[in-house]
C-alpha cells in the first residue's frame, strides 16, 4: 500500500516536472521504505498508517506526500546491513504503548485479564501483556512475508478462546500457560513450522542441537493429526524397546494426544532420568494397539553411523546437530584407514533425517564439493539474502557418491541431497523428499520468556529452484507405496514459488531387478550402482 501510494505521488510529480517514473523505479521506493522501517522500528507503521488515516479526507495524494516527506529524511540515516535486523530492546514498545497504535489490542488485554485468576498478581498480568507485545513486534518485523496486525490479533483471540483456562489434566492453568498456548496457536496459523517456544521447550531445543538431552530417543513428526515415530536413535532406551519407525503414538501415560502439538508431545515424553513413560502404539501391520513402557535416560545423539561393506562405505546421518560435520570427518577417516586400495564408493543415507542446523548441512555438503554454490537463502527483503559457496577442500577425495532419501528426509537433509544432486556430485535414490524449503530462525525473548521459531526465509538450490512442497526427486525411484506425510499435507503450509526439481523416471526394479530380494533394496541398488560406476571408470583408465 505504501509503495503504491508513493508511486502515485511520484507519477503526479513527474508529470508536472517532466521526469520519467522509470528513472526512479519500484525497487528504489521499496528500498527507501525498508531502510526507513529499519530506523523507525514499530514507529514506522504508526507514522505511515496514521499519515494515511489523518489525511484520507484530503485524498490519497496528500497522505502519500506526507509519507514521502517523512520517509526520505529518515531513510538517509538508516543503517545498511547484510544481516537481518530484528527490533532490539531499544526499538520495542511495551503493551501499553503498542496498544495506542495497534487496533484490537484492547480486546487482547481484556481476554488476557479475563483468563487471569481472580486474585492474580498484577505484575504477572503486566509481564504477560508485554510478552504478547514483544511477540507481535518481532513477528511483524522478521516473518518471511508481511503479517497484518489484524491477523495476529484475531488469531491470538481465537487461540485464547480455544485454550480457555484449563490445562491438559483438567485443572486450572496458569496465566503464562494460557498466554503461551495462545501465542502458539497464533504463530502456527502462519505456517506449520513457526511457533512460540516456552522456556522449557527452548531449553530442550538448545540441548538437542548440542547432542544431549533427557528422554527416550525417538524422532517424531505429526502426520494427519497423529504422532508418528520416524526414527529411533541408536543405543537409547527406545532402541532397546519394541517401538519401530512408522509406529503411531496415540497415548502417553494414558492421555490421548488428539489435538496436542508435537512440541507438547515431546515435553510429555521427556522427564527425569530413571522415570518411566507409557506409550500406546499403533502399527500398520498389526490390527490392535499395544502399550510399551520405556525408562527415560540421558540421550546422547551420535548423528553418524558408519561401516564398510565390500569396498563400499556406508554413512548414515540421522540429523544435523553441532557435531555432525566433525563426526563425519572422523568416520570417513576411520573408513579409509588401512585400506590398501581406493574406496569404491560411498553411500550417504539421509532417510528419515528430519533436518537440523543449517550451518552443519552446509558444511556436510561442502565436504563433497570444491567449487560453486551450495544453497542461497532469500528472505523478505534483499538485505536478508545470502549465498553459500563451496571451498576447494573435499574430504572425500572425489569418490563416487550415492545419497538415499525418502518422504521423511526434510529441511537441512534436503539441502544436502538437493545440492549434491544439482551439482552432479551424487546420484540420488529412494523416494521424493518431504518438501520443506523454508528456514526458521530462533529468536530468544527477553526476561527468560523462551523464544520464537519464525520462518524468515526460503532456501534455493544451485539450480535456482526451491524445494518447498516439491521436495527433491530421486534419480532412481523406489516405487514402494509410502505412508509418509509431506509438507503439502500440513496445515497452513507455505505455497511453492516455482516448478519442482526434475527427477528420473527410472525405477529401482528396472536398474536393480534383484534388489527386492534383499532387506534394504534401496541401499542394495546404491551399492550395485557405485560398483558399476567404479568398474566402468576402471575399464576406461585401462583402455587409455
Amino acid at each position: 500500500i505504501y509503495i503504491h501510494g508513493i508511486e502515485t505521488v511520484l507519477k503526479a510529480s513527474c508529470s508536472f516536472w517532466g521526469c520519467r517514473i522509470s528513472q526512479i523505479g519500484h525497487s528504489w521506493i521499496e528500498r527507501v521504505l525498508v531502510e526507513a522501517k529499519g530506523s523507525m522500528g514499530v514507529w514506522f507503521d504508526f507514522y505511515f498508517g496514521r499519515g494515511l488515516k489523518i489525511l484520507e479526507g484530503n485524498g490519497l495524494w496528500c497522505g502519500c506526500l506526507l509519507n514521502v516527506l517523512i520517509a526520505l529524511p529518515l531513510s538517509s540515516c538508516a543503517p545498511l546491513s547484510g544481516q537481518q535486523q530484528t527490533d532490539g530492546p531499544g526499538h520495542r514498545l511495551n503493551f501499553g504503548e503498542l496498544e495506542q497504535v495497534v487496533l484490537g489490542l484492547g480486546d487482547v488485554r481484556a481476554s488476557i485479564s479475563a483468563a487471569s485468576p481472580h486474585h492474580g498478581n498484577p505484575e504477572t498480568l503486566l509481564a504477560q501483556l508485554d510478552l504478547v507485545a514483544e511477540v507481535f513486534q518481532l513477528t511483524r518485523a522478521n516473518y518471511i512475508s508481511f503479517v497484518p496486525e489484524e491477523f495476529l490479533v484475531s488469531q491470538f483471540l481465537s487461540g485464547i478462546a480455544r485454550v480457555g483456562n484449563v490445562d491438559a489434566s483438567g485443572g486450572p492453568s496458569s496465566l503464562s500457560d494460557t498466554v503461551g498456548k495462545s501465542l502458539q496457536h497464533m504463530l502456527r496459523q502462519l505456517d506449520p513450522h513457526s511457533d512460540y517456544l516456552a522456556p522449557n521447550d527452548f531449553q530442550h531445543i538448545q540441548a538437542k542441537t548440542k547432542g544431549k538431552f533427557s528422554g527416550v530417543g525417538v524422532e517424531m513428526i505429526m502426520e494427519r493429526g497423529y504422532v508418528k515415530c520416524v526414527a529411533v536413535i541408536p543405543d537409547t532406551p527406545a532402541s532397546r524397546s519394541a517401538i519401530r519407525p512408522g509406529d503411531m503414538i496415540s497415548h502417553i501415560d494414558g492421555m490421548s494426544l488428539k489435538g496436542i502439538s508435537l512440541m507438547d508431545v515431546a515435553g510429555m515424553i521427556r522427564g527425569p532420568v530413571g522415570t518411566t513413560v507409557m506409550l500406546k502404539l499403533f502399527r500398520y501391520d498389526i490390527t490392535d494397539s499395544f502399550e510399551i513402557a520405556i525408562v527415560r535416560d540421558v540421550i546422547r545423539v551420535n548423528t553418524i553411523e558408519a561401516r564398510m561393506e565390500e569396498g563400499i562405505g556406508y554413512v548414515r546421518i540421522s540429523s544435523f546437530n553441532e557435531d555432525t560435520h566433525e563426526a563425519l570427518r572422523e568416520k570417513l577417516r576411520g573408513l579409509t584407514l588401512g585400506l590398501d586400495g581406493q574406496m569404491l564408493g560411498l553411500v550417504m543415507d539421509l532417510r528419515n533425517n528430519p533436518g537440523g542446523l543449517l550451518d552443519q548441512a552446509l558444511r556436510v555438503s561442502d565436504a563433497f564439493l570444491t567449487t560453486g554454490n551450495i544453497v542461497s537463502v532469500i528472505g523478505r527483503v534483499n538485505v536478508d539474502d545470502r549465498s553459500f559457496k563451496a571451498d576447494p577442500e573435499e574430504i572425500a577425495g572425489g569418490i563416487p557418491l550415492a545419497v538415499l532419501i525418502n518422504g521423511s528426509t526434510a529441511s537441512a537433509a534436503e539441502i544436502v541431497s538437493g545440492a549434491l544432486k544439482d551439482r552432479g556430485r551424487a546420484i540420488v535414490l529412494g523416494q521424493r523428499s518431504f518438501g520443506k524449503g523454508s528456514v526458521q530462525s530462533i529468536i530468544p525473548l527477553s526476561e527468560g520468556n523462551g523464544a520464537l521459531r519464525l520462518t524468515t526465509s526460503r532456501y534455493y538450490l544451485p539450480s535456482g529452484r526451491s524445494i518447498q512442497v516439491h521436495g527433491v526427486a530421486p534419480d532412481i525411484v523406489d516405487a514402494t507405496p509410502s505412508h509418509s506425510s509431506r509438507e503439502i499435507d500440513l496445515e497452513n503450509f507455505l505455497l511453492p514459488e516455482n516448478q519442482g526439481l526434475a527427477g528420473g523416471s527410472v525405477t529401482l526394479s528396472e536398474v536393480c531387478p534383484d534388489s527386492r530380494k534383499t532387506n534394504d533394496p534401496v541401499l542394495s541398488c546404491a551399492a550395485q550402482t557405485l560398483k558399476s560406476h567404479f568398474s566402468s571408470a576402471h575399464s576406461m583408465r585401462l583402455a587409455q
